[in-house]
Parts: C-alpha cells; structure tokens; sequence
C-alpha cells in the first residue's frame, strides 16, 4: 500500500500487477499455507519449520530478481526501449563511479 500511496504522490504510473514484491509475498504465503494444509492433514510439520521455509521462500524469490538485475514481472505500462537506455544509462554510471573509484582526480 506505502507504494502506491508514493506513486500517487509522487505522479508516477500505478504498475498494479507488476510488482515483484508482491509476487514474492505471494510465493511465500502459498508455501506456508500448503504446508499448514499439510500439517492439518496429519503430517508432522512444526510451525517454525512452516515459518521458516515460508520465509525462505519469499526472500528467495526477491534475491533471484535482486541478482538478475530485472524485474520478475514487468510493470503494466513497461516500455522495452526505455527499459534498454535505463539499463544502459546504469552501467554508464556504475563505470563512470567504478572508474573514480580506480583512477582518483589529481588535485
């Protein structure tokens, strides 16, 4: 909810759907629940395993999107052109900074 209370304000597009945290949640609390419904049925899960592998789940799935550096799903106004010269704007940027980082200015 904070983020779309941030684009509202901020006046970005609302990407309703192309939120890859909420994908994430939704992974995680499928597998809590599917092993709750497990439990249930008579097989001997203990809740903080539950937990656990729940949220082991949804932090997986946010640090596979965090290492391939694109988003898991694509927001609904998602535009492959624009997408290019951000990403390519990016690596400009991080080798502009890597290149200070190697080579200080002289004073």
């Amino acid at each position: 909810f904070g983020g779309i209370l941030r684009d509202v304000l901020c006046g970005r597009h609302l990407a309703l759907g192309g939120q890859s945290y909420a994908m994430a949640t939704g992974a995680g609390s499928s597998v809590y629940v599917l092993l709750r419904q497990m439990s249930l049925a008579g097989m001997p899960i203990p809740l903080v395993a539950r937990i656990l592998l729940s949220a082991g789940t949804t932090i997986f799935v946010r640090m596979w999107e965090f290492v391939r550096e694109e988003p898991l799903l694509r927001p609904m106004h998602y535009d492959e052109e624009q997408h290019e010269r951000a990403k390519l704007e990016l690596q400009r940027q991080q080798q502009q900074a890597l290149n200070l980082v190697v080579q200080p200015q002289q004073p």
